[in-house]
Order: C-alpha cells, then sequence, then structure tokens
C-alpha cells in the first residue's frame, strides 16, 4: 500500500467523521428550532384566547370576566416577553456591555434592561 493511499484512506476518514458530526449538529439544532416554535405558537394561542375572550367579556359587560381573562391575557404575555428575551440571549449570548449598548441606541427599552440582565448572568 503506497503513502498516497493511505493518506487518501486518512482523509476520507477524517471527511467522513466530520459530515457525520455536522449532520448531528444539524439535527439537533432543527430539533431545538421545532420545539421552540411550538412553544411559541402555544404561548401565542392563549394569549389570543384570552384576548378575544376578554373582548367578548366587554361586550358582555361582564366584569368578573374581563378582570379574569385580562389577568390570564397579562401572564401569557410575560410569558412570550420573556422568551423573547430568552431566544435573543441564545442568539447573541449578550453581556451586560452589550445591554448598556444596545440601551443606547434604542434597539430595547432601559425598562427591560432587569430582564435581559437576568439572561446575561446565567
Amino acid at each position: 500500500m503506497a503513502t498516497s493511499e493511505v493518506i487518501s484512506y486518512f482523509i476520507t476518514a477524517v471527511s467522513t467523521t466530520i459530515a457525520i458530526y455536522e449532520s448531528y449538529q444539524r439535527y439537533t439544532l432543527k430539533q431545538h428550532l421545532k420545539a421552540e416554535s411550538l412553544e411559541l405558537y402555544s404561548l401565542a394561542s392563549r394569549l389570543l384566547w384570552s384576548t378575544q375572550t376578554c373582548l367578548e367579556a366587554i361586550r358582555n359587560e361582564d366584569n368578573n370576566l374581563i378582570t379574569q381573562e385580562a389577568g390570564r391575557s397579562e401572564g401569557s404575555s410575560q410569558a412570550l416577553f420573556e422568551l423573547s428575551i430568552k431566544n435573543i440571549h441564545r442568539q447573541f449570548n449578550y453581556s451586560r456591555k452589550d445591554i448598556e449598548d444596545w440601551i443606547k441606541v434604542n434597539k430595547i427599552q432601559s425598562l427591560h434592561k432587569d430582564i435581559f440582565l437576568k439572561y446575561a448572568e446565567k
């Protein structure tokens, strides 16, 4: 067996290993994105349902139901909001300095700073 054949087999083995690893990474990312998409859908669906129920209660002047559904809508909105910040952190892996810079250029609101910091410190 010639040296060039050994090198060729070695390069083929390394290339195959890298291709398998990259395929696994891509599969893992796809699974994560699918799960995240369903989680966002679920939260948005609950928020929409609560808002529609609240509007119906307003039309029927049912103050108890209005209060209940408005609270449920706020809770769903808060969960959706925090999930969006969590996703931003996953994509940007931001730091405290990044948050300060984003506030300066109006990329995020200063009143949300503490929530962004919660994820920056993890």
